[in-house]
């Protein structure tokens, strides 16, 4: 297994969709001009298969988290809204047609794949799917370096199982911290009713 290094564009197109839905024109201002000059150049030339190094979609994930300064909670609300805008952007594209025939279990199964059609390295592996208990447990690995992405990943998860048709879906992080935001190996737990 080799560390993330590249990630597609439609995740900067969602990073996009994210800050200029849900921040305010004042906070989308501050937010563009703390991006490095090299993302902010690309922007209008993104292309949505194509691949960016993970420290271009980084640098969106770190503003987002630096909005709220100490505030993990809210950074960490910021950062999961973020990674659910991305799945939700995959759920009306690639993922449309395969949710409509899929199962949380060959969901759980298949986050691997997901992450491998985004990214270019990095690795999750499936450590408990428990459908009575309604709890899916899974390990995200060889991201050390890509800052903040362990805190996006569970609202794509998220996006996911609520277009299965999950409700009241909750996220749990182990591994992450704003102090911590770039492990090599975080530990997502998801619930839902």
């Amino acid at each position: 297994m080799t560390d993330c290094t590249e990630a597609r564009g439609y995740m900067i197109q969602m990073c996009v969709k994210y800050v200029d839905d849900s921040c305010s024109a004042d906070e989308k201002q501050r937010f563009y001009e703390q991006l490095p000059k090299n993302v902010k150049d690309k922007l209008p030339k993104v292309k949505t298969v194509e691949w960016y190094p993970k420290e271009d979609v980084a640098a969106f994930f770190r503003g987002i988290a630096e909005m709220h300064g100490n505030d993990q909670k809210k950074a960490y609300e910021a950062l999961e809204g973020c990674g659910y805008t991305i799945g939700q952007g995959a759920i009306n594209s690639y993922l449309k047609l395969l949710l409509r025939f899929m199962t949380i279990g060959l969901f759980a199964k298949k986050i691997q794949s997901f992450w491998s059609r985004d990214h270019k390295g990095g690795h999750f592996e499936l450590d408990e799917l428990d459908t009575d208990r309604r709890v899916l447990k899974t390990t995200h690995s060889g991201i050390g370096g890509y800052d903040y992405v362990a805190g996006t990943a569970p609202g794509f998860i998220r996006a996911g199982l609520e277009a299965l048709g999950h409700k009241n879906v909750k996220t749990k992080i182990d591994g992450f911290t704003l102090e911590n935001h770039s492990p090599n190996k975080a530990i997502y737990t998801i619930t839902w009713d």
